[in-house]
């Protein structure tokens, strides 16, 4: 019985999953399109390790940040919303400081509420997620979205502070 019901969870995580790689190609797809179309250039890189800016001709960014440079941003910067797109079981290993969980999913839909003339950062274990992620947003109208590179992974090997979030079980605070 438990066995059952810890395979419809991982078939509904890989339909999930699905779901935000078909986004990824078909927005990719799209931005390439439109900037060939509108003689922008754009630098084609990968979505676990990229350093690119794409900056349209609305002046809208979209790039990846080091965690250096993210950590700086927090720190000098009030008008970034910093989004973990991670899951609650992921997020309980420890989370940055001031950034707030917020599902993947409802987050691609549309139907998290954001300012669009604020920043926002995007961390995920490694990057691709958020990466993701951040294609949407700024195909959505987000005038300024950055992608955490290398994630929360990174961010660790940085030696930057994490906390842990007393409110997700089985977090280091929790036990």
């Amino acid at each position: 019985m438990k066995i059952d019901y810890v395979e419809q969870k991982m078939k509904g995580k890989l339909i999930i999953v699905f779901w935000i790689i078909l986004a990824a190609i078909w927005t990719n797809q799209t931005v390439i399109s439109e900037a060939n179309a509108t003689d922008s250039t754009l630098s084609a890189s990968h979505a676990g390790n990229v350093s690119r800016q794409d900056a349209d001709q609305a002046g809208k960014i979209f790039r990846s940040v080091s965690p250096a440079e993210a950590m700086r941003m927090l720190q000098t910067r009030g008008d970034i919303v910093f989004l973990d797109v991670r899951t609650p079981k992921e997020r309980a290993n420890g989370a940055i400081p001031g950034s707030k969980l917020v599902s993947l999913f409802n987050l691609v839909k549309g139907q998290i509420p954001l300012p669009k003339d604020k920043a926002i950062m995007l961390v995920c274990a490694v990057g691709g997620r958020s990466y993701v992620a951040g294609q949407v947003l700024s195909k959505q109208g987000y005038r300024e979205v950055y992608n955490l590179s290398g994630g929360i992974n990174a961010w660790y090997q940085a030696g930057l502070p994490v906390v842990h979030d007393p409110a997700f079980p089985g977090s280091a605070a929790g036990r």
